[in-house]
């Protein structure tokens, strides 16, 4: 049996993307279980005494139904260099709790902070996020990422970043990298000079 995870941001008790947590849910279960929906995300918060203050980390494990939930304080890992790994085979496209083979690519990373996962020889995402690149005009983000993030499809919603391929070989055209996901909004998000990204 499969166990996936939802990474939801609480901010000051409020959770945020709750709406996109729960399509996504929905979709896995649809694809993975058969089933016609998911638990209710929104009903089982509202059952659990959230933290009130500050930004928290909320992890949802299910499968079937919801197997347990986690809180702990967000703390944002600082990101300043990035190592390409490529990884043809490599597919998660449901966000599963089991990560084996993207930790063993982050092992790889040497001196860099992360890794940047090449599929195909396209761009996908680092270990933990989605990306955009700044191209002096607008904020490109991966066609086909690994994991379609809320955060992403929020942002894609809003018109603030915009998908198309980016080959391995038209990086030089692009400034900067942004990194983001559930827990870092657009705003918040590193961005990395794309000089800080090797091979």
């Amino acid at each position: 049996m499969y166990q996936l995870i939802e990474t939801i941001r609480i901010e000051n008790g409020e959770p945020l993307l709750l709406s996109l947590h729960q399509e996504r849910m929905d979709k896995a279960s649809t694809e993975l279980f058969g089933l016609k929906e998911s638990a209710n995300l929104s009903r089982h918060l509202a059952s659990l005494s959230l933290p009130q203050k500050g930004i928290w980390k909320c992890r949802v494990t299910y499968g079937l139904q919801i197997e347990k939930t986690e809180f702990e304080p967000y703390q944002k890992r600082s990101i300043q260099s990035l190592k390409i790994i490529e990884a043809d085979e490599l597919s998660y496209h449901h966000k599963f709790a089991q990560r084996t083979e993207i930790n063993k690519l982050f092992s790889m990373r040497e001196n860099a902070d992360d890794i940047l996962i090449i599929k195909n020889k396209l761009l996908t995402d680092t270990s933990y996020c989605n990306i955009a690149l700044w191209n002096g005009d607008e904020w490109i983000t991966p066609l086909q990422p690994l994991l379609k993030g809320v955060r992403r499809a929020s942002l894609i919603q809003l018109k603030k970043i915009h998908p198309s391929d980016i080959r391995l070989n038209d990086l030089a055209s692009f400034q900067s990298i942004k990194l983001f996901n559930a827990m870092i909004s657009f705003e918040e998000a590193t961005e990395i000079s794309t000089s800080s990204i090797f091979s």
